[in-house]
Parts: C-alpha cells; sequence; structure tokens
C-alpha cells in the first residue's frame, strides 16, 4: 500500500514554496501557532528563515531553507553549514536551536559537522545544530495528515492510502457476500470446466482481508517507530474492536505484541509483559514470539522463566541479539558481573542491545565505571540513532561524577570531569531533542532534568539559567515530581 511515508515525495518546485512548507512543518512541530517568516525577501535575516517559540516556552528556535541544484540530489557543504551557523549567531534575540532544512539527501559527514558544532556552542552557552534532509522533511511531515493535505493533496494517509484500505475492504466484503452466490453458479456450470470448482473464493476473501489486516498494522509500526505509542495504542485498540473476530492467527499475534509494544513504551511494564504472553498461542514457534514471550516473563518478575526461553531462543537462532539482551538482564544479583557476560558469545557482546543491557545490569548494581563502557560501545555501535541509548549513557556521565567524592563537598571539578559533563550535556541534548515533539516527551523527562544537573555542576551565569530553564519544562509537566522539585531546590540554592 503506497503511503506518503514511503512514497518518493519531490521537493516543492520553487525555494518559496519549500519556506512556505517549511513554516507550517516547524509551527506544527513547535506547537507554536505563531511561527512565520523572517521579514521578507530583500530584507537582511541574519540566518533564520523561520522563527518560533519550541512548545511555545521561553526560547527562540530558528530555522535557515536552503534548496539545492534546482532541488537535485546534491548535499550541503561543510562551509554553507558554517556560513548559516555563523549568521545565525547574529540573529536577535538568541535563539536555543537552529535547523538548517535543505532539500538535499541525507549526509553523515554534514550531520557530524552539525553535532560538534553543537557540543562547542553547548559549552559557550550558544544554540544546538541540527540538519533536516529532505528524506527527514518527508518522513516528519508524514506525521501531519493536514499539512500532507495542504502541500500534496491526494497523497496523504487521509486519501490515497486510507482510499486504497477502503478499496480492498469493500471487495473482500463483497467477496464474503457473495460467496453463497458463486458457489451456486459455480455448480450449475457445465462439468467440462473442471477448473471452475477449484476455484476456492472464501480462501481468496481471507488473503485479501489478511492483507488489508497486516497492511493496518504496518501503520501502527509507523506510529512506534515515530515515538508515538499513544496514538499507536489508540489506534490499535480501535483496531482491534473492529477486526478481532475475523482475524487470522498471525494477525492477531500481531495485534497483541503490537498493543503490549506500544503499552512497554507507556511504561505499563505489567500489561505489556501479559499481552506478550497471551500473544505465544497465535504463533507459538515463532522466533520473534518466544522471544517476546521471555520479555514478558521478565517484566513479570519471573527471571527464571525469561532467561530458559530467551536460551531457547538463541539454540534456534546463535545471533539473536534481543534474547541475549535478556539474558543478561534476567540475571541475578548474586551473579558476578564476568559471569554474566560470558553467558554471551564475545562477537555479540558489542551489539548495541547486549551492550546496553550490560550497560544498564551495570548502572543497577552502581558500578559506573563498567557501566560507561559498556553504553558507550552501545552508542558506538547504533546506526539507528536510538535516544534511549544517549540518553543512559548521558545519565551515567553525570552519576559517575557525581558519586566521585572529590567532586563534592565543594571540591572543584577536575578538567576530566568537566569534559565528562560536557559530554553528558551534549548526549543528553541529541536524546531529547529526538522526543521532545513526542508522546515519549513525558516518559523521558529524567533527561532533562539531569542535563539541568548537569549545567548547574559546571556554573556560570549562562549554565545555571539554562539548567533552571530545564527542570521547569520538567516541572511543567510533572508539578508534584519530589526529585524535580528537589533538583530545582538545589540549583536555586547554587544560583543564589
Amino acid at each position: 500500500m503506497p503511503t506518503f511515508f514511503n512514497s518518493q515525495i519531490p521537493p516543492p518546485a520553487n525555494w518559496q514554496e519549500f519556506e512556505d512548507l517549511c513554516c507550517d512543518l516547524w509551527r506544527a512541530i513547535w506547537k507554536d501557532p505563531n511561527t512565520q517568516r523572517n521579514g521578507r525577501h530583500g530584507q537582511p535575516q541574519n540566518g533564520v528563515d523561520i522563527y518560533g517559540r519550541p512548545d511555545q516556552g521561553t526560547s527562540w528556535g530558528g530555522v535557515q531553507c536552503k534548496g539545492k541544484d534546482n532541488y537535485g540530489d546534491k548535499s550541503l557543504t561543510e562551509d554553507e553549514v558554517e556560513t548559516e551557523v555563523e549568521n545565525a549567531k547574529s540573529f536577535e534575540p538568541t535563539i536555543s536551536q537552529f535547523i538548517v532544512a535543505t532539500t538535499g539527501p541525507k549526509d553523515a559527514k554534514i550531520e557530524k559537522l552539525a553535532r560538534k558544532i553543537t557540543e562547542e556552542h553547548l559549552r559557550d552557552g550558544l544554540f544546538s545544530v541540527h540538519i533536516w534532509g529532505w528524506r527527514d522533511i518527508v518522513t516528519r511531515l508524514a506525521d501531519f495528515p493536514e499539512l500532507v493535505d495542504k502541500h500534496y493533496p491526494g497523497l496523504s494517509p487521509n486519501t490515497k492510502a486510507l482510499k486504497g484500505i477502503d478499496e480492498i475492504k469493500e471487495t473482500a466484503q463483497a467477496i464474503l457476500k457473495r460467496n453463497a452466490e458463486v458457489k451456486t453458479e459455480i455448480s450449475s456450470l457445465p462439468d467440462k470446466i473442471n477448473i471452475a470448482p477449484k476455484i476456492n473464493y472464501p480462501e481468496i476473501a481471507k488473503v485479501i482481508i489478511t492483507t488489508e489486516y497486516q497492511e493496518e498494522l504496518d501503520y501502527s509500526r509507523v506510529l512506534l517507530n515515530n515515538y508515538e505509542p499513544k496514538g499507536a495504542l489508540e489506534y490499535l485498540t480501535k483496531l482491534k474492536s473492529r477486526i478481532w473476530s475475523n482475524a487470522q492467527p498471525i494477525v492477531k499475534f500481531r495485534l497483541l505484541t503490537n498493543i503490549g509494544s506500544a503499552k512497554l513504551s507507556l511504561n505499563q511494564e505489567q500489561e505489556a509483559g501479559k499481552l506478550f504472553l497471551e500473544a505465544l498461542q497465535y504463533n507459538s514457534e515463532d522466533e520473534k514470539a518466544l522471544c517476546n514471550v521471555a520479555l514478558g516473563h521478565m517484566l513479570l518478575g519471573d527471571t527464571k522463566k525469561a532467561e530458559a526461553l530467551a536460551n531457547r531462543v538463541v539454540a534456534k537462532n546463535p545471533a539473536n541479539s534481543s534474547a541475549y539482551s535478556i539474558i543478561i538482564q534476567s540475571s541475578s544479583n548474586d551473579e558476578k558481573l564476568e559471569r554474566v557476560i560470558a553467558k554471551v558469545p564475545k562477537p555479540y557482546r558489542t551489539t548495541p542491545e547486549v551492550a546496553y543491557a550490560i550497560g544498564y545490569l551495570c548502572r543497577k548494581r552502581n558500578n559506573f565505571t563498567e557501566a560507561k563502557k559498556w553504553l558507550e560501545i552501545a552508542v558506538e555501535n547504533d546506526t539507528e540513532n536510538s535516544p534511549d541509548l544517549k540518553g543512559a549513557l548521558g545519565e551515567v556521565l553525570i552519576e559517575s561524577v557525581i558519586k566521585d567524592p572529590s567532586s563534592i563537598n565543594g571540591v572543584q571539578l577536575n578538567d576530566l570531569q568537566k569534559k565528562q559533563i560536557q559530554d553528558s550535556i551534549s548526549l543528553l541534548t541529541s536524546a531529547w531533542d529526538h522526543i521532545a515533539d513526542t508522546d515519549l516527551r513525558k516518559m523521558r523527562l529524567t533527561w532533562i532534568v539531569n542535563r539541568g544537573y548537569a549545567k548547574s555542576l559546571l556554573g556560570g551565569s549562562t549554565n545555571m539559567e539554562g539548567a533552571i530553564k530545564d527542570v521547569e519544562i520538567a516541572l511543567q509537566m510533572e508539578p508534584s515530581h519530589p526529585t524535580f522539585i528537589r533538583n530545582r531546590s538545589f540549583i536555586g540554592l547554587q544560583n543564589w
């Protein structure tokens, strides 16, 4: 089923249309109806084409729109990025985040430059820098069907894709409705037409309906992959109510599994675990199903069953990193770390999932040196830019400094500790920016609170102001959270 998300969508025909699209998109992303273009064409813009207040907060964000070669397939250059960043420094009032939006393709080298500039800027109290290639823009645009309808009429999920689903549904229902009539018609045909009675129309209808349901489930995965578990859960709940009675086992398996994944993302671990166990009956020998059941037992506190099932999975597939991560997390507290790690063959220990599990275990045991080591391995080998890996490493870097006796009781941080805190701020900023406009925002508030705490450790008026802003963002969403209140008081005392 073609959707806006996976279609080959061309950039707008000219730069004015591209700016209009970007203005609409960031108005939606920032949730600021006052987001607007900066002046008119020909006026000095100080590196910013579009400006607004992310989440209608106290800080400003800026976007610079860069069309490439008549919107062809050419990337930004490093010189262009550095020039635009310098120009943006003169925008008033100062901005906290700067996005260069381009019609060119994604470029790892340019994105690396943006991360490097961001690290330097954070140390100096300046704005973060982000590069959005055309693919990034299209992916994010898919979250706002009304904008797709406006700029690409006929391509949004509300039109073309869902129309296709409706057509398939109508066809399948018509086949089911006419099943009795078809049987009668076939039986009345001359005997010489031998192939006609062999046509199994009910089975054809089942295949069509199952295909339709699978495509609808694929959309729920898009929501989950875009960190929208609330939207996915609402969508899946309605879908289950509508199709469960007619669904084939594989569809029921995916429904329950995806609902469980959504609940797990929302920290509803008990409910998620039960759903993973329930799903097994509809796909009992599947490797993924067994791995999910192992995870379900772990979420429900039965670590022995979890480890036994995970071992069963790796017996079937020795390269299953998910199973190894469950084996690690199911280990008893009194097992030595070396023995736990030895359960995983060496070639698989450095996969992001396994390294994260080892790092998580070390962090739980307050072994921050080992936690830092393994989480760094996880981030280094991560090809999917997972915010959770960066967030975990950023928090561990702070914790390892806090737990160091030389960094408390008024003792000044040494250069190594300062560098570690700065790295932590950079990681937490990257992780937070990734999910700040998604359903996971409220689930990951510790990232921004810890970033604020890290800024307060570095001291200085700019850092202290940033620290207060970070904690206040968290308190706006969780005003009664005792840890957030305590951190706000602590930072306030330091700033007094």
